[in-house]
């Protein structure tokens, strides 16, 4: 009884003297039974409060507290104070073993430490100075500052530069021919890289998840022209059969074909596992999606001009889910990186077809009407590097993206000229690189 007197007027003595910055929360009227841990370091976003005490607690020395006999404890169904001795001395015997259990703890009167058993992520630190305030992991990280740990995820924007191509897409307009015998190369509109752009923001609920909204835009253009030198005709390969100058000798064929998408896609990111140089995380969100195709072609011989144009337009919304990966290269900096994701976009299609020549404006005029489930699927791996503390962050990389169940332009202007609009199902696809800046906080 004579101890625990003792224990107590020390602890009310070193009160007076000690910063309550580092200090544990006791109930004043029940002796030494604990009523919770304070937080010295915040999980999340965050690193550095005072810590204040709770309503109806005091507030003990730490010193006193890792001095303290953890016996008044045991029969109280509590655990004892996770305290410890600062650095790495050995606890004397009888003394208390410190319990994380995903919080932080105090390990000296200058050094605060945060620590978290989430993932079986090993400990992680930052300091904090004599005047109680963290030090700045950009300016000293000589042993007495460790940044945010790799997996750990941050607020921040972003932008990144898209250059890439539009695979399947190809329409062959024009064949060179001799009667009914081709004689040269095909006149084809096929897609050349170009370039896009993705931006967007990322919002940290804590350290293990966060939100993340991100826009893609993507505009590519191809132009072809054919004529008959040294060919002696052209045939239009885009003119439906039962048209009158379907089977005619065209003198030039010039055609243009733009392919465009947008994207919107906002995603819940979490930790699914880490270590100290790696992390795994999945994502769960939902995708906008607009895909529009638009072509014009224009026949022309010595008397008429033929012009045949389409439209195809696709606008849908669904799921999306995926995992992302990232391998870092300990203290220089280096990275690899892997994102996997899968999009189930519900939509409809709406395709145009029209014909018209000189003397008339309109001769086929049909359009198509469809619902249909696309999937999207995004692969994109690549290398990077990041600053000491990862505030900036520079990725590049391969992309590809498949787009399934669509309806594709060359598909739709066979399904015209067959009369046969049953079982349109096609594919398309983007391939490029991919240059990503970042800024996180």
């Amino acid at each position: 009884m004579r101890m625990e007197t003792l224990i107590t007027s020390c602890a009310l003595l070193a009160l007076m003297v000690c910063s309550p910055a580092y200090a544990q929360q006791f109930a004043p009227s029940a002796g030494f039974q604990q009523q919770g841990v304070g937080r010295f370091v915040p999980l999340s976003q965050t690193f550095g409060y005072r810590i204040q005490p709770r309503f109806g607690a005091s507030v003990m020395p730490v010193a006193l507290v890792e001095a303290a006999d953890p016996t008044p404890f045991v029969g109280m169904g509590v655990h004892a104070p996770p305290a410890r001795l600062p650095g790495s001395a050995v606890p004397p015997s009888g003394s208390v073993a410190p319990r994380a259990l995903g919080r932080p703890e105090l390990v000296s009167a200058y050094e605060a430490t945060w620590r978290s058993t989430q993932h079986s992520v090993p400990a992680q630190e930052v300091s904090f100075g004599a005047d109680q305030k963290p030090v700045a992991c950009d300016k000293d990280c000589k042993g007495k500052c460790c940044c945010p740990p790799a997996w750990a995820h941050r607020s921040g924007l972003f932008g990144e530069l898209l250059y890439l191509r539009a695979r399947d897409s190809e329409v062959a307009f024009a064949l060179p021919v001799n009667g009914a015998i081709p004689i040269g190369p095909v006149g084809v509109l096929d897609q050349d890289y170009s370039t896009g752009f993705r931006a967007g923001f990322s919002h940290c609920l804590d350290e293990c998840t966060s939100l993340v909204a991100t826009y893609s835009h993507f505009e590519s253009s191809t132009f072809n022209f054919i004529d008959t030198n040294p060919t002696p005709a052209l045939r239009g390969l885009l003119l439906h059969p039962a048209t009158a100058n379907a089977a005619a000798d065209f003198l030039t064929a010039s055609a243009n074909y733009d392919i465009d998408f947008e994207l919107v896609d906002i995603d819940y990111r979490s930790v699914l596992f880490a270590g100290d140089c790696y992390a795994v995380n999945y994502s769960v969100g939902a995708r906008y999606a607009h895909l529009d195709q638009d072509m014009q072609v224009v026949y022309t011989n010595a008397g008429t001009t033929d012009t045949v144009i389409t439209d195809i337009d696709f606008d849908g919304a669904g799921i999306r889910v995926g995992l992302d990966a990232e391998r870092h290269s300990g203290h220089h900096g280096f990275l690899c990186y892997g994102k996997a994701f899968a999009s189930f976009v519900g939509g409809e299609f709406r395709a145009d077809y029209d014909h018209g020549d000189t003397v008339d404006p309109s001769i086929v005029d049909t359009a198509f009407r469809a619902g249909r489930l696309v999937t999207m699927l995004d692969l994109e791996l690549g290398v990077g590097w990041q600053s000491r503390c990862g505030h900036y962050r520079l990725t590049t990389g391969y992309v590809v993206s498949a787009w399934l169940n669509t309806v594709n332009t060359d598909e739709w202007v066979d399904a015209v000229r067959n009369n046969n609009f049953v079982g349109l199902d096609d594919r398309m696809s983007f391939d490029g690189l991919t240059a990503r800046a970042e800024y996180r906080y």
